[in-house]
């Protein structure tokens, strides 16, 4: 046997020491943002009924959904004392960068969605929300903006 004094440590603990590396190396890659994504987090209201909303980024679609608001009371005070709208979020995964993003909401029997389009910077690692809303009473049909 030889003498434990002429071995370096981590040769004798060479386990332990080679667990540790990984961990090092796992931990500086994930606080770097190693994995090279970022992700829009999207909260959305809508009033439609039925209809469709897509959403890209770039001009490739990412997202899409059936709209299926319950049905809003008659007049324009009920409808604001009292709306009935549809929320639900929804979280993408982009490439870190500057995007274009536009919403588009079809209503159902209509021939031209209405959109609303941001530029959103996101940098790796980062998440941004998007708020949505889709068929207000009283503002733009569909309405988009970086929170």
């Amino acid at each position: 046997m030889s003498d434990s004094g002429d071995v370096p440590w981590w040769r004798r603990r060479k386990a332990i020491f080679l667990v540790a590396v990984v961990v090092l190396v796992v931990g500086v890659w994930a606080l770097v943002g190693g994995t090279g994504s970022a992700h829009l987090e999207l909260e959305a209201k809508s009033s439609v009924q039925k209809g469709k909303l897509t959403i890209l980024v770039d001009g490739d679609k990412v997202y899409s959904r059936r709209l299926t608001a319950k049905k809003t009371p008659k007049g324009l005070l009920k409808k604001l004392i009292d709306p009935k709208p549809e929320t639900f979020e929804a979280r993408i995964k982009v490439s870190p960068g500057m995007h274009e993003v536009t919403a588009s909401v079809l209503p159902e029997g209509a021939s031209d969605p209405h959109r609303d389009t941001v530029m959103v910077a996101i940098e790796s690692g980062e998440t941004r929300k998007l708020k949505l809303t889709a068929g207000h009473p009283l503002g733009s049909t569909v309405s988009l903006k970086v929170r």
